[in-house]
């Protein structure tokens, strides 16, 4: 999904957290995709300040501006057959959806006032129900039917893909092209947040007890999915206009391009950051173009990559040592609204502070990614670490329809055991091994290099220190759910490295057969190719997998030795890289089918 502007990593926890919410049900008639999400844009270099109220804390209700939202509207949900989330969409419908469509464009309007310029009579009339006689005087913006009526389109488009009622994939190219006729409105990405933000703001208001931490979990993280691929249009439209108009770059793209445009800068402004791990002095645009002055050194913003759930990721360039860099900025008052849901919700396990929390653990690792800076100021934080110029491996994995080749993925596998043998040596397991955080790293002789990364969900353990024996961790709980080991389904205390072990052996098949071996180890799944792995019929479900005939049996082995169902039984780290099939790369692989059966591990 690199060319959708967001990580695959996102996407792929976010369909996983959407099925876990609830039964999906037969989409009704989809709304009209809201030409209106105007309401983003045509503002020109508007620069956003959030108030005191934007906290989670905050009750939009109390300072009187969700006054007249019926509660008994607002109480808590009772659908026993539905997920909650299903519910506050409901919910949401009940209450009226052009009722909290208004209120949406008034926080928005009430935190940046700016933006009412965007939206003369003329525009409004574009959006005028002409049957509604209410429709005939515009004159007034805050109580425009219109502007009503508009929130409300953009307001149903998300509330739909929330309640999964919307095929989120269907929904791509909608969310692009939408996303590229933002840059005609002259439309800037800070706008995609911040509506982001006023959207929780009323929600919360309107749903009461029922906006759970769940419930805000999901329009989260939906709204997140939504905003990137928008972004990744007005990017991409963006950049299509500045090859039309190399002459004038993209600094001279004002009357035509939004407002990040005119941010590029051609004498950077650099603020100072007094220490790395002290907020900065002045908060730093961070813009293509511009210098940011970090604690290590300063960093010029390249090109921006990605957007995620939490901020953007940037490449920029090291000013003093020369070298490239993956610079993430990461929206405060986002990472504190999660850190809130970690502390009411322990499945709420993922932090993106973590890189920080466990840097000195992870620090002078070969096979892991290193953060080389991180510093901060009053609005973002900012983690800088070495850019991997391959990208992760699901991303290459999608170039590569029928799976890489038995070697390739040997050499793959290795580097990721290496990298995670050396972390459970100091006490640190990842907890989520997956492909799209294990990084392709290409160096200066061409040579490759895969690094695990991202310990958002990671756990340090301690080490009997008499018997040498893994201590168990207490459950904490984890997002996503294909490659999750049986016992963390238990919720009860686990061995935190055999996870780790269990995740590498699940995208050990994926890198083969390009697919996933089975869903989910959740009983509650009832999913018939994780009933034939327990049951052991190996020969049936590989094949039916994609396992090919000429893969050697040392690979199935290696396979089934990390993902053995008894975490006891299960190959570490250091026995992964002591089998034949990772400790003599340079035997070729038997051309054999794998046996029927492998009765030294039964299940």
């Amino acid at each position: 999904m690199k060319d959708l502007g967001i990580p695959r990593g996102h996407v792929v926890k976010l369909r996983r957290k959407l099925r876990e919410f609830g039964e999906r049900q037969a989409a009704p008639e989809a709304p009209d995709w809201p030409m209106a999400m105007h309401a983003l844009g045509q503002a020109r270099s508007v620069t956003m300040t959030e108030s005191s109220d934007a906290t989670p804390d905050a009750s939009p209700c109390s300072n009187g501006r969700f006054q007249g939202v019926p509660n008994e509207r607002r109480g808590p949900v009772t659908a026993l057959m539905k997920s909650s989330v299903q519910a506050s969409w409901e919910q949401v419908q009940r209450i009226g959806i052009e009722r909290v469509g208004e209120l949406l464009f008034r926080d928005f309007f009430e935190h940046a006032p700016e933006t009412q310029d965007l939206f003369p009579p003329e525009v409004r009339f574009k959006y005028r129900d002409w049957s509604d006689d209410r429709c005939a005087d515009e004159g007034a913006l805050w109580d425009s039917p219109a502007l009503r009526k508009l929130w409300a389109k953009t307001l149903s488009a998300v509330g739909f893909a929330v309640a999964g009622l919307h095929d989120l994939d269907k929904l791509v190219p909608k969310l692009r092209d939408l996303g590229a006729r933002h840059l005609g409105y002259g439309a800037s990405e800070v706008h995609f947040s911040l509506l982001g933000k006023c959207l929780i703001r009323v929600l919360r208001g309107c749903l009461g007890d029922a906006f759970t931490p769940e419930v805000e979990f999901a329009w989260t993280m939906v709204f997140g999915f939504i905003s990137a691929i928008m972004a990744a249009g007005w990017q991409a439209a963006r950049d299509e206009l500045a090859a039309r108009h190399p002459a004038a770059g993209l600094a001279q793209l004002g009357a035509e391009g939004p407002s990040i445009s005119r941010q590029v800068s051609v004498a950077p402004s650099v603020y100072t950051v007094r220490e790395a791990d002290n907020p900065c002095a002045y908060d730093q645009a961070v813009a293509e173009g511009v210098d940011v002055e970090g604690g290590a050194e300063v960093y010029r913003v390249d090109r921006h990559l990605q957007k995620a759930i939490f901020g953007d990721v940037f490449e920029a360039t090291g000013l003093v040592t020369g070298k490239s860099f993956a610079l993430k900025v990461l929206d405060q008052d986002m990472v504190s609204r999660f850190q809130r849901l970690q502390q009411e919700d322990h499945q709420f396990c993922e932090s993106p502070l973590n890189e920080v929390r466990y840097a000195e653990m992870m620090r002078g690792l070969e096979h892991v990614v290193q953060l080389e800076d991180h510093f901060s100021d009053s609005r973002n934080h900012y983690l800088v670490s070495e850019l991997a110029a391959g990208g992760d491996l699901l991303e290459a994995l999608r170039l590569r329809r029928s799976g890489f080749s038995e070697k390739q993925a040997r050499l793959m596998v290795r580097g990721a055991a290496l990298g995670l043998a050396t972390l459970h040596q100091r006490g640190l397991a990842m907890q989520d091994v997956s492909l799209e955080n294990m990084l392709l790293f290409i160096q200066e002789d061409g040579q490759w290099q895969v690094q695990v990364c991202d310990p958002g969900q990671a756990v340090a353990f301690l080490v009997d220190p008499v018997t040498g024996e893994e201590t168990p961790v207490p459950f904490h709980g984890f997002v996503a759910k294909e490659f999750r080991p049986p016992e963390l389904y238990e919720k009860g205390a686990y061995l935190a490295t055999k996870v780790d072990a269990w995740c590498l052996g699940w995208s050990l098949f994926y890198l083969i057969c390009a697919q996933p071996l089975f869903q989910s180890a959740d009983p509650a799944s009832e999913d018939a190719d994780w009933d034939l792995f327990q049951q052991g019929d190996f020969s049936r479900l590989f094949r039916q997998k994609g396992w090919r005939p000429s893969l050697s049996p040392h690979a199935r082995d290696f396979l089934l030795g990390l993902m053995d169902v008894r975490p006891e039984r299960r190959m570490s780290m250091r026995d992964a890289l002591l089998h034949p099939w990772l400790a003599d790369l340079a035997a070729p692989a038997p051309g054999r089918a794998p046996p029927e059966r492998q009765p030294e591990r039964p299940l």
